[in-house]
């Protein structure tokens, strides 16, 4: 699931297999559903920003403008706490984590951009 928690939060036109949502189990189809549901709800785009927050050996993190409102998420079994004022821990599973601000005003080129 970190592999989908990175696809479905980053800008770029996800796509999930057939056989991941719906022949692995409730456990994979739910946090799915959470991760696509989220990326929707918050407005992420093809070409929403991302800043990277951490990136080392045990932990990546960034956060991610949507039109909507903005994602945190967190990859690897490294500590990263991505709550905070106005943030809340939506999914996650031991290594991958998203949170989410919504009625985010502004838009969301507030998140820097990466090249």
């Amino acid at each position: 699931l970190e592999g989908y928690c990175y696809v479905l939060t980053h800008p770029g036109t996800p796509a999930i297999f057939w056989d991941h949502a719906f022949m692995w189990g409730d456990r994979y189809y739910a946090a799915m559903q959470r991760l696509v549901s989220a990326r929707q709800k918050v407005g992420v785009h093809c070409r929403s920003s991302v800043k990277i927050l951490v990136a080392d050996r045990t932990v990546y993190a960034a956060e991610i403008g949507g039109h909507d409102g903005r994602i945190r998420m967190k990859m690897g079994p490294g500590h990263f706490d991505g709550g905070g004022e106005g943030w809340e821990m939506i999914t996650g599973d031991g290594d991958w984590a998203v949170w989410w601000k919504l009625g985010y005003e502004g838009d969301d080129d507030d998140v820097e951009d990466v090249e």
